[in-house]
């Protein structure tokens, strides 16, 4: 009872800041509600709550508080957005001539829609690099608390934490892939933030990743180790590469002392001998190399796609019934394609997926741009640099968890390409801004 009156604190008094001074206050309760799902389902306190759509109520005051507040919402340049928006016309498209489960297709598709109307506020209410350090900490922060509601709430199924986490990802992969793709945010504040920040960075840090090790999630684990080595090889500077050693050295200890023997046997099945066969690599994978070869063989009789949730739909008629998952009260047994990049394809033909890989590499490029940009300004070794750096790990997190999980209709995946677009035109401004400065001082001392 005292958390859903919390909730309520929080999220109205949210909403009298959107209203009242600026539409960045909204997105503060955006955040709350998706990390702290208003749903009986997944949280027992949503029961005292009224049954509404937060989400989109949330999204509607936002929007009144952009118009109201115009003069105070960024001016940043949209570039990944309008492939998002392409990408949203399409599945339109695909859902309205070849979807296979109409019923279904229709609820993805305005899903999408909510995330498509999510990101453009994103892009108007992070207008300030303060705003956007705020936001990033709010997450760190809420992804932490949601962390020790695993450790005091959660039942391991199989040796592996489920049924918490936000609405769209509270299995073990899918919640242990978000929490990998959020470890990595807490560098710069961990390394260059204000005390505050720093506290509350090293008590979410230990729980985070406390309820990583209990996601026990092979894939989320691939996922964190491949985000560290591409930022470690292509993106750190010589700086930047010493803080993330250091980072590592002081967390490592940690770590080992949080992991449990159902994760370090899982982790080390990794690791195969030069005469495991393929069909135990598949074994370790459960199934995903097997299912990945049935969805090409559906892609290739589907290169138009077959619309939002086709793959799940089309899998009875590819795979072997004992591959399939029948859920209670359906007629048939279905699967997920258990990797985004097939996913897309499948569902939203070639077309799709180009449209979808062009996301993903403009994204990368806009981080990696960033980073360029601010060792040749000379600010290397800053918070902005460990921040970028961060981002850069975690979207890498993200790319490489599409591998293991589908991740098409996952909130945070997008919340991150829109992020990452913020962060590149905020690190213009103050590249820009400070060498105006420089520009000026000569003048000021002659």
């Amino acid at each position: 009872m005292i958390t859903a009156i919390l909730f309520l604190i929080i999220t109205f008094g949210g909403y009298i800041g959107a209203l009242f001074r600026n539409p960045y206050w909204g997105l503060i309760v955006y955040a709350n509600i998706y990390f702290n799902a208003p749903d009986p389902k997944i949280n027992w306190w949503a029961s005292y709550l009224p049954d509404l759509r937060w989400s989109l109520i949330t999204a509607a005051i936002m929007v009144i508080s952009v118009i109201i507040h115009r003069n105070k919402i960024s001016k940043h340049k949209y570039r990944t957005l309008k492939w998002m928006f392409a990408f949203y016309v399409l599945i339109e498209v695909e859902a309205y001539f070849f979807a296979i489960n109409p019923k279904e297709a229709e609820w993805l598709t305005r899903t999408f829609q909510t995330y498509c109307i999510t990101a453009f506020l994103l892009v108007k209410s992070l207008a300030t690099f303060e705003q956007l350090r705020l936001f990033l900490l709010v997450i760190i922060a809420l992804a932490g608390s949601l962390s020790i509601k695993a450790y005091t709430e959660g039942k391991q199924i199989h040796g592996r934490l489920e049924n918490i986490g936000p609405g769209d990802a509270f299995s073990s992969n899918e919640f242990g892939i978000l929490l990998a793709s959020i470890i990595p945010l807490i560098l710069p504040y961990l390394l260059k933030g204000k005390r505050y920040e720093r506290i509350i960075s090293i008590i979410a840090l230990v729980f985070i990743m406390n309820a990583f090790i209990l996601c026990n999630s092979r894939g989320a684990f691939v996922s964190l180790i491949f985000g560290i080595i591409y930022a470690f090889t292509l993106v750190a500077n010589k700086k930047i590469r010493r803080y993330i050693v250091v980072a590592a050295i002081a967390i490592f200890p940690a770590f080992i002392y949080l992991a449990d023997e159902n994760f370090v046997n899982r982790i080390s099945s990794l690791w195969l001998s030069d005469t495991q066969s393929e069909d135990a690599l598949n074994e370790l994978s459960t199934g995903r190399v097997a299912i990945w070869m049935y969805g090409l063989e559906m892609a290739k009789d589907h290169p138009l796609g077959v619309g939002p949730e086709g793959f799940r739909e089309l899998s009875r008629f590819y795979m072997p019934e004992e591959s399939l998952t029948v859920h209670p009260g359906a007629a048939y047994g279905v699967r997920a394609a258990h990797n985004s990049y097939l996913q897309v394809l499948v569902e939203q033909g070639i077309l799709g997926l180009v449209v979808y890989m062009v996301i993903c590499f403009y994204t990368l490029f806009l981080l990696i741009r960033s980073a360029k940009q601010i060792k040749k300004a000379g600010i290397s070794g800053s918070f902005l640099d460990l921040l970028i750096v961060g981002l850069n790990i975690s979207f890498a997190v993200s790319l490489m968890g599409g591998m293991f999980g589908s991740q098409v209709y996952y909130e945070f995946f997008w919340w991150q390409v829109v992020i990452s677009l913020v962060a590149y035109s905020i690190t213009k401004q103050i590249i820009a801004e400070k060498a105006e400065k420089q520009t000026l001082e000569p003048k000021n001392r002659g």
